[in-house]
């Protein structure tokens, strides 16, 4: 029988194979440096990809004078500019798993070490990728616990934040647990005879069309989920599907 603690460990281990090549606009030699393969988590962000990306690249990069290059990579897919606040393994369930999109192992992305596109600025609010990591883990917290557990997350000291993030981007399944069990996570009932919640976030794509116009068809709706249905027995993914998506069928229940 398998154990939650091995399927998160399994979870984190799993990881895509990447193939990833420098862009033209990125380079200042007459001989463009050789694509790299590389395994990601899918739990990582592109920070981390950056970051093994860097030292293949920087000597072929333009030097900008009070800038440091590795802080201003970005990706694309097809020229589809990647959002960086969400997890490389939903990235590629949204665009490299689709034959519609063309889909092939190794995922072959695009780095760019130039200025970002506007879209992405705006994605990002003007936040780096770890600070909206914790915006959504203070939510999820906040769902889970209550007060008390978004409490958990804001009084997480600066190491403690540093650590835990160091930990998703090198999915370091052990450190990220054993640092995620001090927040205390696990749903509980803050009120008799009402069901634990859990943190819930959809995406939906919709798009029919070109693939430049992916953002602009997706979008993202995060609630909390009641862990039981009124009847008591547990929630699925069915019924949180046809709950955020009434307009769509789904299997019922145990079909």
């Amino acid at each position: 029988k398998v154990s939650m603690e091995d399927l998160q460990r399994l979870t984190w281990e799993n990881a895509i194979a990447v193939k990833l090549q420098l862009s033209p606009d990125s380079i200042t030699s007459p001989v463009r440096p050789n694509p790299i393969y590389v395994l990601v988590s899918r739990q990582g962000f592109l920070s981390s990809l950056g970051a093994q990306a860097w030292p293949h690249f920087q000597h072929v990069l333009p030097s900008l004078p009070g800038q440091q290059n590795q802080q201003l990579a970005w990706f694309d897919y097809k020229h589809l500019p990647l959002r960086g606040n969400l997890p490389i393994g939903v990235l590629f369930d949204l665009l490299g798993s689709d034959e519609a999109c063309g889909s092939s192992i190794p995922w072959e992305l695009t780095v760019h070490y130039t200025a970002q596109p506007e879209a992405l600025a705006s994605w990002q609010n003007g936040l780096p990728q770890h600070v909206q990591y914790f915006h959504s883990l203070k939510e999820a917290c906040f769902i889970s616990r209550g007060p008390d557990g978004s409490a958990a997350v804001m009084k997480m000291t600066g190491p403690a934040q540093d650590s835990l993030w160091s930990a998703v981007e090198g999915a370091e399944t052990s450190r990220y647990l054993e640092i995620l069990s001090s927040l205390k996570m696990v749903p509980a009932s803050r009120q008799e005879g009402v069901s634990a919640s859990l943190p819930c976030r959809l995406i939906v794509r919709t798009f029919t069309g070109s693939l430049l116009d992916l953002w602009d068809t997706t979008f993202m709706t995060s609630r909390p989920v009641s862990a039981t249905r009124p009847d008591g027995a547990w929630t699925t993914l069915n019924d949180v599907l046809s709950d955020l998506l009434p307009d769509l069928q789904f299997p019922a229940s145990g079909s």
